[in-house]
């Protein structure tokens, strides 16, 4: 078996702010970042796969080598995870020119749900931003989970889950007493 070695730091240009990535998991999952999709991870016969789209390359000074597609061995996560800094700076640089400004409102509300400083008070949860299905597209899905023990005891535990509907509506899903 080969030997795994530590990821060469990125060099110092490209690194960046780290925060909690936000993910959503379909038959693939993507990783959110900044109002873009950072990456795409869908499984292989034999592994998974990971994408990139390199049109955050576009106008770059010098975009990298990215890692190989393949996520098999531990080498190819170990590449990947090096590269992420490079990836996020060249979003970052791409989104400047190109904003995506209500996909960053997404993700600004579910890291404030989920991981910012006022998550402990919310009584939401957001597991998924742009979702679609049979029953249309949704900005957000969100769990509505009392944010006290006390409040989630008097409803057994069971999370409901809160859609906000294409035309502005909420409906409820899910475990109501």
């Amino acid at each position: 078996m080969p030997t795994v070695r530590p990821a060469r730091p990125a060099p110092r240009a490209c690194r960046t702010r780290s925060e909690p990535l936000p993910r959503a998991a379909r038959d693939y999952v993507n990783v959110y970042y900044s109002g873009g999709n950072l990456m795409k991870v869908s499984p292989m016969d034999s592994g998974y796969s990971a994408f990139f789209d390199q049109k955050y390359f576009e106008g770059a000074v010098s975009p990298i080598s990215m890692p190989t597609s393949r996520l098999r061995e531990p080498q190819d996560l170990l590449a990947w995870l090096s590269a992420l800094p490079c990836l996020k700076q060249a979003m970052d640089s791409w989104l400047g020119r190109h904003p995506k400004d209500e996909r960053e409102a997404q993700q600004q509300l579910l890291r404030d749900n989920n991981v910012g400083g006022q998550a402990r008070e919310t009584d939401f949860y957001v597991c998924d931003i742009e979702c679609a299905n049979d029953h249309g597209r949704f900005d957000l899905v969100a769990v509505h989970w009392p944010s006290t023990s006390v409040q989630r005891g008097a409803r057994g535990g069971a999370p409901s889950h809160r859609c906000q509907e294409p035309n502005g509506t909420e409906s409820y899903l899910g475990a109501r007493r």
